[in-house]
Order: structure tokens, then C-alpha cells, then sequence
């Protein structure tokens, strides 16, 4: 269901959101391209709209990915605070999903656990066990918390998560940054 239409200054648009699930991204935001892409509208029982912000430090965010120096390139805002979340289980677990629709392209994307910092994001790869992996038309990715440590000494196959790399597209058009940020925020 549609909520109020949404002003994102840096972006210069009004966008008419749909409302977020629970835990759900409510916008991806592209720290070097200055870009926040708004996903839906946190429910009133929230009292402030979801973060557009170019900081992680305002309680909603997940750093999701960096560039070869550990500069954070792209952040995920929540409704609900990331300290509320669950910590991801050790050795490995799915901190983040997404749900694409096949035929249309669009995602949606939900934060699983936190990832601690002992640890680091893996991905994106293709998810081929969750219950909804089985609905026609729903294509299910993400990204896994994996311990620094065991992330080389514990292969997947001793885990009791089914995993493998995901392939891009090849009808993507644009390269480079843009290209994989819009694949998977």
C-alpha cells in the first residue's frame, strides 16, 4: 500500500513509497555517488522516517560494501535500529536477502542478523534453501557473515548453508560501481 510521498534533498525527486516490512531495507545509499535510492516508507509506529543519511553512525545502518582501501562505499537504512537485530551466528549465517522478482527486475531487500565485526560480508551469492527459493518467478540472493578467521579454513559444504557465486546478468548495461551497486544494494 502507497504512504505519503518522501523528499529526498540530495536526490532532488519525490518519491510515493510503499510501506516496509519488518527489517526490511528502507533505502540503499551510495556514499561516492552522493545518491540515496529510497525503497519504502517505515510505518508511522516509527517515529522518525527512514535515514538518508551519508553516515553510519545513526543507529539504522549496515556498511554493506568496500573498497579495496576499507573505504565504505554503500550503506543499507532500516526502520528498526541495527542493535536490535540479532548478531549473525558463527561460523557463517545470511545477514542479508533479497527477493527479486524475475520477470520485473525489482528486489527487496531484508537485514537478516548483524554482522559483528570480527567478521566480514560475503557476496552476493545465490541462495538455493530457503523456503521461498522454491516460488516460481522469485529469485533469492544475498550476502553472508562469515568469521575472518574461519572464512578460508570452514568450506561451505561443512555448513549447514547451501550457497554458490552469483552471475550477473550479462543484459546489464552500465560497468564499473553503479552497475553492481544497483544489482544488489
Amino acid at each position: 500500500k502507497p504512504t505519503k510521498y518522501h523528499y529526498y534533498p540530495h536526490n532532488q525527486h519525490i518519491y510515493l513509497l510503499p510501506e516496509c516490512a519488518v527489517q526490511q531495507v528502507c533505502n540503499a545509499v551510495y556514499v561516492r555517488l552522493n545518491y540515496t535510492q529510497p525503497l519504502c516508507a517505515c510505518p508511522s509506529r516509527y517515529r522518525e522516517p527512514c535515514s538518508a543519511s551519508l553516515n553510519s553512525d545513526d543507529l539504522h545502518t549496515t556498511e554493506l560494501s568496500a573498497d579495496p582501501k576499507g573505504k565504505i562505499l554503500t550503506l543499507v537504512k532500516t526502520c528498526e535500529p541495527v542493535a536490535d537485530m540479532r548478531l549473525c551466528r558463527s561460523p557463517r549465517d545470511w545477514s542479508l536477502l533479497a527477493l527479486q522478482n524475475i520477470r520485473t527486475g525489482k528486489s527487496h531487500y531484508l537485514v537478516i542478523c548483524r554482522c559483528p565485526k570480527s567478521s566480514v560480508l560475503e557476496g552476493p551469492m545465490s541462495h538455493d534453501q530457503p523456503t521461498y527459493a522454491s516460488v516460481p518467478g522469485i529469485r533469492v540472493y544475498g550476502m553472508m557473515c562469515v568469521n575472518k578467521n574461519s572464512s578460508t579454513a570452514l568450506p561451505l559444504s561443512l555448513t549447514n548453508r547451501r550457497a554458490r557465486p552469483l552471475r550477473l546478468s550479462r543484459s546489464l548495461r552500465f560497468r564499473g560501481e553503479y552497475n553492481y551497486l544497483h544489482t544488489y544494494p
